[in-house]
C-alpha cells in the first residue's frame, strides 16, 4: 500500500474515514473491519451505572490506541522489509562487480532474419546508400521505429568498416 510507514498509516486512516474497507491478504490483523470491531466493541456496552461509564470510555480509548499502534508497526515492518531488500540487492551487485562480473544488459546485437532483411531494405531505399528516401520516409516505409532504424544504420556502418 505504501513504501513508508508514515504515509501508509495516514492513507490507511484516510481510507477508513471515507468508509473504504481495506483488506490485507498477508496482514489480516490490520484489516479496517477488524480495527472497527476493536474500537467499537466496548462502545456498545450499556450500563445503568454512570460510575462505570468513564471506565468503558478509557478501555475503548486504550483499545483504539493499541489498534493504531498495531497498524503503525505493520507499516513500519513493511517499510523495513523494502529497505532491507534494497540493501541486500545493492550489496549483492557490489560483490558481483568486485568479482569482475559484468552487470546489466548484454550489448551484443541479436541477429535475426528480420533484422538482416530490414538492413538490406535500408541499403536499397535510403539516400545514405543507394536509395532515394530520407530517414523519415525510410522509417515510415519500413514500418519500424526511429530507434530501430538508427540502430540498424549504425550496424550497417559498422559492417562496412569491417
Amino acid at each position: 500500500m505504501s513504501r513508508n510507514a508514515e504515509e501508509g498509516t495516514k492513507e490507511y486512516f484516510d481510507f477508513m474515514d471515507k468508509g473504504i474497507n481495506l483488506v490485507f491478504l498477508k496482514e489480516p490483523y490490520i484489516n479496517t473491519e477488524l480495527f472497527q470491531e476493536q474500537v467499537t466493541g466496548y462502545g456498545n456496552i450499556k450500563t445503568d451505572d454512570k460510575d462505570l461509564e468513564p471506565l468503558f470510555k478509557g478501555i475503548k480509548k486504550t483499545l483504539e490506541n493499541l489498534a493504531k499502534k498495531q497498524i503503525v508497526i505493520a507499516f513500519e515492518q513493511s517499510e523495513k522489509e523494502v529497505k532491507d531488500l534494497s540493501t541486500r540487492t545493492s550489496e549483492a551487485l557490489q560483490v558481483l562487480k568486485a568479482d569482475g562480473k559484468k552487470l546489466g544488459h548484454n550489448k551484443k546485437t541479436l541477429v535475426t532474419k528480420k533484422s538482416i532483411e530490414t538492413k538490406e531494405k535500408i541499403k536499397k531505399i535510403s539516400k545514405k546508400y543507394f536509395g532515394m528516401l530520407n530517414d523519415k520516409e525510410c522509417i515510415e516505409t519500413l514500418g519500424i521505429t526511429r530507434n530501430t532504424f538508427y540502430k540498424y544504420v549504425r550496424e550497417i556502418e559498422g559492417e562496412e568498416i569491417l
